[in-house]
């Protein structure tokens, strides 16, 4: 609120702007809303940064700052409320959907598949399931995951196959050692 800054800071300030890193952007419009300043070319600066800048957080910040100034952000570029966080029993619901889902998912497929037969001789239908299978499971967790409202569904997709591949490791070591007993009892 003090006087109107120098023409070399506002030279510098409008640099900054331009600056390749999003922080010293970032920093440069606050310092221009803190400073209140109007001057022309940070405004068209500013603007640009609000519609353009490849940074979501440098164009809210960049909008923020025009809105502060009392300028309108380019047409069609007012804030949009972030989403608020989940709950800590929303995301504990959500992990457990899909730590569920992905047991009740796959525990159907392979019942309509196989009708619950452990027969292993099928002439590797078993292996085409899984060849199958597990890429679909695969993309399901990396959608689920980038999604940012289902990120908890795809942790607790991925907790189950960890304690599969975990259950899996110690069967398969408990089994293969119960193989080698007689081999070592006298």
């Amino acid at each position: 609120m003090d006087e109107r800054p120098s023409e070399p800071e506002l030279k510098k300030l409008l640099e900054q702007l331009n600056d390749q890193n999003g922080h010293k952007r970032i920093v440069a419009a606050e310092s221009v809303q803190r400073q209140r300043l109007t001057d022309p070319d940070i405004v068209n600066r500013l603007q640009w940064l609000a519609s353009n800048d490849p940074l979501r957080v440098v164009r809210d910040t960049a909008r923020s700052t025009l809105i502060q100034l009392g300028i309108a952000p380019p047409a069609g570029e007012e804030l949009k409320p972030e989403a608020p966080p989940l709950s800590r029993n929303k995301k504990i619901r959500n992990l457990l959907i899909g730590f569920a889902g992905w047991y009740i998912a796959n525990g159907l497929f392979w019942y309509s598949q196989f009708g619950g037969s452990t027969n292993t001789n099928t002439n590797g239908e078993y292996i085409i399931a899984n060849l199958i299978l597990f890429p679909i499971n695969l993309l399901v967790l990396i959608i689920l995951s980038a999604i940012k409202s289902t990120r908890w569904v795809g942790l607790g997709i991925l907790v189950a196959l960890a304690l599969n591949l975990l259950l899996a490791l110690i069967v398969g070591t408990s089994i293969n050692g119960w193989c080698f007993i007689p081999f070592y009892v006298k």
